[in-house]
């Protein structure tokens, strides 16, 4: 599995689980202003494995062979949720702080709990989840309220590669004429 597939099956999934209604952007793109509220993501680590030599397997692939390596990987993103004191569509005064942490506490909520099959059906076991803190920013003359978590995942990471096969061996008895003995050959 790759790192962008278990990063975009997360992001998916945290945004079907928020009702589909607030956006999930990678950190550190160029865009225009952006409506509160929205969370940001940032892979911050990615590919680290299991401090092992892992698993490896060979399979037949053609003709030939192919053998496999695999092994316990982790990636971490941290996810930021941004809001800002607004009045909503029916004319309602949002208190930014509050909106944020209500969402921060709902996205963590899918990732320790909620979202336990959606994982497991990607192959991908939540390993820790850290508690929510507040990110604010300044920005501009207003304060951008933010709250923020990191998650840790681990997956299994595979590589693999050709190998050579040897389809029949002649073997053969032959004297060496240096030592007198019988030496196996093929």
């Amino acid at each position: 599995m790759s790192t962008v597939a278990i990063r975009d099956a997360l992001i998916k999934g945290l945004y079907r689980y928020l009702g589909g209604d607030i956006p999930v952007y990678r950190s550190g793109q160029t865009s225009g202003e952006l409506m509160f509220p929205y969370i940001l993501y940032t892979v911050t680590a990615a590919n680290g494995g299991g401090n092992t030599t892992g698993h490896y397997s060979v399979r037949k692939k053609g003709d030939g062979a192919e053998e496999i390596k695999e092994e316990q990987a982790f990636l971490t993103m941290s996810f930021t949720i941004c809001s800002q004191n607004h009045t909503d569509a029916l004319g309602n005064y949002i208190q930014g702080e509050d909106e944020a942490q209500e969402i921060a506490e709902r996205a963590h909520g899918w990732f320790t709990h909620a979202g336990y099959d959606d994982f497991t059906k990607c192959g991908i076991v939540i390993a820790d989840v850290t508690e929510v803190h507040g990110r604010n920013a300044l920005m501009g003359n207003e304060e951008a309220n933010r709250k923020g978590f990191d998650v840790i995942c681990n997956y299994i990471n595979g590589v693999s590669r050709d190998i050579s096969v040897v389809d029949k061996v002649m073997a053969g008895r032959e004297k060496d004429e240096r030592r007198g003995s019988v030496c196996q050959s093929g």
